[in-house]
This record gives structure tokens, sequence and C-alpha cells, in this order.
């Protein structure tokens, strides 16, 4: 136990490991299964392939799964 230096955000507690741990839409449980599926799935060297799209959005496939990612702000319409 001890003090923090530095400013804690509001609603800190709610994002310990304890607390997500039994949310299965936490930060947690999303990257437990994501490496749940890559264990799964992609266990052995198969290439990555980058796929079209538009601006501020990644897509690309291993295997059998694509994998899109947002990385910005505003909702993006995929064809």
């Amino acid at each position: 136990k001890g003090t923090p230096w530095l400013p804690l955000r509001a609603g800190y507690k709610n994002l310990s490991v304890n607390i997500q741990f039994s949310d299965p839409d936490s930060t947690l449980n999303l990257y437990k299964n994501a490496i749940r599926i890559r264990k799964e799935h992609l266990a052995n060297d198969s290439l990555l392939e980058y796929l079209d799209s538009p601006k501020e959005v990644l897509i690309f496939k291993r295997k059998n799964i694509i994998v899109v990612s947002n990385i910005c702000d505003n909702k993006k319409e995929i064809d």
C-alpha cells in the first residue's frame, strides 16, 4: 500500500484485474480471448496479408481469419 505520485482518473478502481476478471466484456477478457484464438488458430508461422482498406482502418488476414481495426474515433464503413 502506498500513495500514488500521479493523479488517478475517476473510476480507476473499476479497471482492476479483480473487477475485469468477472466481466466478460472487459478489456482484460478481450485480450485473453484474442490470445486464445491466436493460439488455437494461428499457432504456426503462416503469412500475414494486409488487405486494401479505407484511411484509418487496418485490415489483415492470416489463414482464414480476417481482422478489421478502426484506428480512429469515427465510425467507418467497409465494403
